[in-house]
């Protein structure tokens, strides 16, 4: 879960949530645009030299993801992100949601689980 570590030594990178591949891709592209809301949130709370934590408007505290991370036994319906997630739509929710290619993909190289990327 080192992602500064991840970012040194690896070509492609897999982000995972509740046992899922959410997305994939060549880890400059994931890392510096990612496409899925759950990358995006780690991706927002590694906390960074020099800068106040959280900004403003967290006076100071890490970014955080909100809510709870499901329980694996009983898993949402469609994305499994959606609770937490701020992009959700009901057709986030209706049924499990494909690994596609991420809008302006190069040959299919990164993929998204997301209807909204």
């Amino acid at each position: 879960h080192d992602l500064g570590v991840i970012a040194e030594v690896a070509e492609t990178v897999a982000v995972m949530y509740a046992g899922k591949i959410v997305e994939i891709g060549p880890a400059v592209d994931v890392f510096h645009n990612p496409k899925h809301p759950y990358t995006e949130g780690l991706l927002r709370s590694i906390p960074r030299l020099g800068a106040p934590a959280g900004g403003t408007e967290n006076r100071g505290r890490l970014y955080a993801i909100d809510g709870m991370v499901p329980d694996l036994l009983h898993l949402p319906s469609g994305c499994s992100f959606a609770p937490r997630c701020y992009k959700r739509t009901v057709e986030c929710t209706l049924s499990p949601i494909p690994l596609e290619p991420a809008p302006g993909s190069k040959d299919h190289i990164h993929e998204v689980r997301c209807i909204h990327a």
